[in-house]
Protein backbone atom coordinates (compact mmCIF):
# COMPACT_ATOMS: atom_id res chain seq x y z
CA UNK A 1 0.00 0.00 0.00
CA UNK A 2 1.46 3.34 -1.04
CA UNK A 3 0.87 6.35 1.16
CA UNK A 4 0.92 9.77 -0.44
CA UNK A 5 1.83 12.79 1.61
CA UNK A 6 0.04 15.92 0.53
CA UNK A 7 0.06 19.46 1.85
CA UNK A 8 -2.54 19.84 4.55
CA UNK A 9 -2.84 16.09 5.13
CA UNK A 10 -3.92 15.88 8.75
CA UNK A 11 -5.09 12.28 8.75
CA UNK A 12 -1.89 11.19 10.45
CA UNK A 13 0.82 13.04 12.33
CA UNK A 14 4.31 12.45 10.97
CA UNK A 15 7.48 12.82 12.99
CA UNK A 16 11.07 11.95 12.15
CA UNK A 17 10.68 8.93 14.40
CA UNK A 18 7.55 7.69 12.62
CA UNK A 19 9.15 8.18 9.21
CA UNK A 20 12.23 6.17 10.24
CA UNK A 21 10.04 3.45 11.72
CA UNK A 22 8.18 3.24 8.39
CA UNK A 23 11.56 3.25 6.61
CA UNK A 24 12.63 0.23 8.69
CA UNK A 25 9.44 -1.53 7.56
CA UNK A 26 10.47 -0.59 3.99
CA UNK A 27 7.28 1.37 3.34
CA UNK A 28 7.72 2.96 -0.08
CA UNK A 29 6.67 6.47 0.95
CA UNK A 30 9.22 6.53 3.82
CA UNK A 31 11.99 5.10 1.63
CA UNK A 32 11.29 7.91 -0.86
CA UNK A 33 11.45 10.58 1.85
CA UNK A 34 14.71 9.27 3.35
CA UNK A 35 16.26 8.81 -0.10
CA UNK A 36 15.41 12.41 -1.04
CA UNK A 37 16.77 13.67 2.28
CA UNK A 38 20.04 11.76 1.79
CA UNK A 39 20.38 13.14 -1.75
CA UNK A 40 19.83 16.75 -0.64
CA UNK A 41 22.07 16.47 2.43
CA UNK A 42 24.83 14.88 0.34
CA UNK A 43 24.64 17.73 -2.17
CA UNK A 44 24.78 20.30 0.64
CA UNK A 45 27.82 18.59 2.18
CA UNK A 46 29.59 18.50 -1.20
CA UNK A 47 28.88 22.21 -1.77
CA UNK A 48 30.03 23.22 1.71
CA UNK A 49 33.18 21.09 1.50
CA UNK A 50 34.05 22.56 -1.89
CA UNK A 51 34.06 26.02 -0.31
CA UNK A 52 35.58 25.49 3.15
CA UNK A 53 37.67 22.29 2.72
CA UNK A 54 37.10 20.79 6.20
CA UNK A 55 39.02 17.84 7.63
CA UNK A 56 35.81 16.18 8.81
CA UNK A 57 32.05 16.75 8.55
CA UNK A 58 30.18 16.32 11.82
CA UNK A 59 26.42 15.93 11.58
CA UNK A 60 24.13 16.58 14.51
CA UNK A 61 20.48 17.13 15.33
CA UNK A 62 17.39 15.08 16.00
CA UNK A 63 17.32 13.34 12.62
CA UNK A 64 20.87 12.12 13.21
CA UNK A 65 19.51 9.94 16.03
CA UNK A 66 18.66 7.63 13.14
CA UNK A 67 21.98 8.11 11.36
CA UNK A 68 22.56 4.38 11.09
CA UNK A 69 20.04 4.40 8.23
CA UNK A 70 21.80 7.16 6.30
CA UNK A 71 25.45 7.76 7.15
CA UNK A 72 26.93 5.08 4.88
CA UNK A 73 24.80 6.20 1.95
CA UNK A 74 25.71 9.86 2.53
CA UNK A 75 29.41 8.97 2.66
CA UNK A 76 29.07 6.91 -0.54
CA UNK A 77 27.39 9.79 -2.37
CA UNK A 78 30.05 12.30 -1.24
CA UNK A 79 33.08 10.09 -1.96
CA UNK A 80 34.68 10.84 -5.31
CA UNK A 81 32.96 14.22 -5.69
CA UNK A 82 35.70 16.17 -3.88
CA UNK A 83 39.47 16.32 -4.34
CA UNK A 84 40.03 14.52 -1.02
CA UNK A 85 37.93 12.01 0.89
CA UNK A 86 36.33 13.70 3.86
CA UNK A 87 35.03 11.53 6.70
CA UNK A 88 31.42 12.13 7.71
CA UNK A 89 30.58 11.32 11.32
CA UNK A 90 27.71 11.84 13.72
CA UNK A 91 28.30 14.10 16.72
CA UNK A 92 28.59 12.32 20.03
CA UNK A 93 27.65 15.53 21.87
CA UNK A 94 23.95 15.26 20.90
CA UNK A 95 21.94 18.08 22.58
CA UNK A 96 25.05 19.44 24.33
CA UNK A 97 26.57 20.59 21.02
CA UNK A 98 24.62 23.86 20.86
CA UNK A 99 25.42 24.88 24.43
CA UNK A 100 29.09 23.95 24.10
CA UNK A 101 29.35 25.75 20.76
CA UNK A 102 27.83 28.87 22.29
CA UNK A 103 30.23 28.71 25.23
CA UNK A 104 33.25 28.32 22.96
CA UNK A 105 32.06 31.23 20.80
CA UNK A 106 31.68 33.41 23.89
CA UNK A 107 35.18 32.49 25.09
CA UNK A 108 36.71 33.31 21.69
CA UNK A 109 34.89 36.65 21.43
CA UNK A 110 35.81 37.60 24.99
CA UNK A 111 39.45 36.64 24.46
CA UNK A 112 39.59 38.60 21.20
CA UNK A 113 38.07 41.65 22.93
CA UNK A 114 40.55 41.45 25.81
CA UNK A 115 43.54 41.08 23.48
CA UNK A 116 42.48 44.01 21.29
CA UNK A 117 41.68 46.19 24.31
CA UNK A 118 45.07 45.47 25.89
CA UNK A 119 46.80 46.71 22.72
CA UNK A 120 45.53 50.25 23.26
Amino acid sequence: MQKELTEGDESEEYTAKSVFEAYERKEEWAVTIISNFVDKLSMAIIAACAVIDPEVVILSGGVMNSAQFMIDEIQRKVDGKLPAQIPIVVSQLKAKATVLGGAVSLIHQTADYCIIRSMY
